[in-house]
């Protein structure tokens, strides 16, 4: 059972990895400001890759002591409110890396219990981290919705965009973000960081000022 219990952890860990990387939207993945973060800390990591056997095992250490103490407060929970606020705050942590924790732990533990414990935590977990998962990648395509709808109304007649835009399409961009105001958030933002990098590649420099504009 203990065998079982851990092949499907690990399993899990594998699954978590590929669903998160299947529900995030490219233009999330590729935004200009994720880009250039992961650009500087690859050349960050490039330029300190001393080898150290001695810091490489203490960095691994101090990472299972991090995952340990997240899924020790996962554990102790003592409610649904709890954990989905500790689930929350330690979103980024819950990975392929923490659900292989997970199974270790499972093979390591002193009692029925303890290992009952953890199977009904990290079966709750799953559940937040979807859930989550699928609030965002909504929220992204509304609000990739409100956006198109935004420079729809910045549009000629014809459907074209020319900058300057004359009074009319002005006042009609105002009129629409006071209909959306309620959306006007990061997950916009996100879409329209994503859509200039995508215009940017393409050439359409005039739809980058535009986006820029409204």
């Amino acid at each position: 059972m203990n065998a079982l219990l851990s092949s499907s952890l690990r399993s899990r860990a594998i699954r978590h990895a590929a669903s998160r990387a299947r529900c995030v939207p490219d233009r999330v993945r590729a935004s200009p400001r994720v880009v250039a973060a992961q650009s500087r800390r690859s050349v960050v990591a490039r330029a300190s890759a001393i080898p150290d056997d001695g810091d490489e095992q203490a960095k691994k250490l101090n990472e299972t002591a991090a995952l340990d103490d997240v899924i020790d407060r996962l554990i102790a929970a003592k409610n649904e409110q709890e954990l989905a606020r500790v689930v929350a705050e330690n979103i980024f942590s819950i990975d392929t890396n923490f659900w292989m924790r997970v199974a270790v732990r499972n093979d390591t533990a002193s009692s029925e219990q303890e290992r009952s414990k953890l199977a009904d935590a990290s079966n709750k977990v799953m559940v937040l981290v979807d859930a989550m998962v699928k609030t965002t990648v909504s929220q992204l395509e509304d609000s990739s919705q409100v956006l198109q709808n935004i420079l729809t109304a910045a549009a000629d007649d014809k459907g074209d965009w020319y900058l300057p835009l004359t009074e009319e399409q002005v006042s009609r961009v105002r009129t629409t973000m006071d209909v959306y105001s309620a959306q006007l958030d990061e997950a916009l933002l996100s879409n329209a960081f994503a859509w200039i990098d995508k215009c940017q590649q393409d050439g359409f420099d005039s739809m980058v000022q535009l986006i820029q504009k409204v």
